[in-house]
């Protein structure tokens, strides 16, 4: 990367890369966490510090809004860019706890405004293109009717177009600006239960009906991950699935939600109907053969 940026000479970079695992368990193919870590965080600090080494002018790191916007219950005030790292939710859920981590380190790597760094930080990623069908996951479940139960957690989301513009908008913004700021970018904030109902409304496929409250969804993937690690130990099942990793149970019955104002006013966030990015999200799907 250094000599890459020693020949280009940039004066803005934009890191966006990284891996998103959802387990605590491992190994977890193609991925594990220790490897998450090492591309998330020190991957992040490799490129902060050639970007210091090499002077460039600004960069933007891609991170998430669960570093900062997770509860176990309904926030009474929505979490915005100026809240706390929510390190006593998502600390034990290794892919949030990575992106607080990287957060923190490359901010220390540039502590004056001679090295200026700013965050962009999306809830869930919808809509068109997701080639690699991993941040329509949720989406992809539903429409296959995998998910039997709904716990009682809640939902932000943004569409890739949005996220695509606001990134365009940080380089183009004043950096005084941008600098040491973390912009929260979210369309909709809902219920699980308003979130699938949603879902039904632009795909036909059936919502799940059954509400369980959350205590006892998590309490249940607790016991499915129990019997699953006997079954590993006894050598009845030899891989981990990570889909039945009480982490996304976990996840499901927290709340997401956000408050963009921040980048709604100096990255002039507006973002697509969250209806339209459900819709365009389930029609490419269908076109892609991800759902029947």
């Amino acid at each position: 990367m250094s000599r890459e940026v020693k020949r280009t000479r940039p004066t803005i970079l934009i890191h966006m890369a990284g891996i998103v695992l959802h387990s605590r368990k491992g190994p977890n193919p193609p991925h594990s966490v220790e490897e998450m870590n090492r591309v998330n965080v020190q991957g992040s600090i490799n490129a902060m510090e050639v970007a210091i080494e090499e002077e460039v002018k600004r960069s933007i790191f891609l991170s998430t809004s669960g570093v900062v916007g997770c509860s176990s219950s309904p926030p009474s005030v929505l979490p915005n860019d100026d809240s706390e790292f929510c390190t006593q939710t998502v600390g034990a859920w290794p892919y949030y706890f990575s992106k607080i981590e990287m957060e923190r380190r490359v901010r220390g790597l540039a502590p004056s405004s001679r090295w200026p760094v700013g965050f962009l930080r999306p809830s869930m990623i919808l809509g068109p293109g997701d080639q690699r069908l991993r941040s329509s996951q949720t989406v992809i479940s539903f429409l296959q009717q995998r998910i039997p139960v709904v716990p009682g957690g809640g939902v932000s989301f943004v569409d890739v177009r949005d996220v695509s513009k606001a990134v365009i908008k940080a380089i183009e913004a004043p950096t005084r600006e941008v600098a040491y700021k973390g912009f929260l970018l979210g369309s909709a904030n809902w219920t699980l239960p308003e979130f699938f109902d949603r879902l039904e409304d632009v795909s036909g496929v059936p919502a799940p009906k059954v509400r369980v409250p959350s205590i006892l969804v998590v309490a249940g993937a607790k016991v499915i991950d129990h019997f699953q690690q006997k079954r590993r130990f006894l050598g009845m099942a030899h891989h981990f699935d990570p889909h039945k990793d009480p982490v996304r149970t976990e996840m499901s019955s927290s709340f997401w939600y956000i408050d963009s104002s921040l980048a709604s006013r100096v990255l002039d966030f507006h973002p697509i109907d969250p209806l339209q990015t459900l819709h365009d999200t389930v029609q490419y799907l269908l076109d892609r053969g991800a759902a029947p």
